[in-house]
């Protein structure tokens, strides 16, 4: 909201596009993450997608402070956005059904070691960790918005131009560090192609 609003002024007729191309985002990354699950080990593109998230994430607004991007209010700068948002929204959706993936992966992987079925436990450890993760983020953004004194109740396009430079470095910055955390922790995933595909035999 505070991007989409304060930062990029988007006007209301503007946001209702970015719902057609986030699903078609979606819709994308169901039939891609097929495709690379695959083809390729499911840690090493979840890394990976996880690693180009960070770095594509903040270019529309390093293209901004320079003065690269196209101005507030342009068509262009709103096609720009939507093909932004339509490649990190694809990115994002593919790491997650790749995580998704991995833990069923574990949960057999499991198996073969304790001889239960345990997928109930394990998927809810992923859902309580989305679900603190998000509880994180809202904490964090409202610590970021006191931490540049966001001015309370401030209408679109009132807040000075300084404040949401500032607003936004900071923000990407965390952003980006959550992507690079959750990139250092898939790196403790064990399980490749061989070993799975071991354990579905074995099973």
């Amino acid at each position: 909201i505070y991007f989409s609003r304060y930062y990029w002024a988007l006007s209301q007729d503007q946001l209702w596009y970015f719902s057609p191309v986030n699903l078609c985002a979606a819709a994308t990354a169901l039939y891609l993450a097929r495709r690379l699950s695959a083809s390729y080990d499911k840690q090493t593109v979840a890394i990976r997608l996880w690693i180009f998230a960070a770095i594509f994430l903040p270019v529309p607004v390093l293209l901004r402070l320079p003065g690269w991007f196209p101005p507030t209010g342009s068509d262009l700068m709103l096609y720009l956005l939507l093909a932004h948002s339509f490649i990190e929204i694809c990115v994002m959706t593919i790491a997650s059904i790749l995580i998704a993936s991995m833990m069923a992966d574990l949960a057999e992987d499991s198996e073969t070691i304790t001889g239960r079925r345990s997928e109930g436990l394990f998927f809810s450890a992923l859902s309580f960790s989305a679900k603190a993760t998000t509880g994180l983020g809202v904490v964090t953004a409202g610590m970021i918005l006191e931490f540049v004194e966001f001015p309370l109740g401030a209408s679109f396009g009132e807040v000075p131009a300084n404040i949401m430079t500032e607003f936004a470095l900071i923000a990407l910055g965390a952003i980006c560090a959550f992507y690079l955390l959750a990139t250092m922790a898939l790196r403790y995933y064990r399980i490749t192609r061989a070993s799975h595909s071991q354990n579905l035999a074995i099973l």
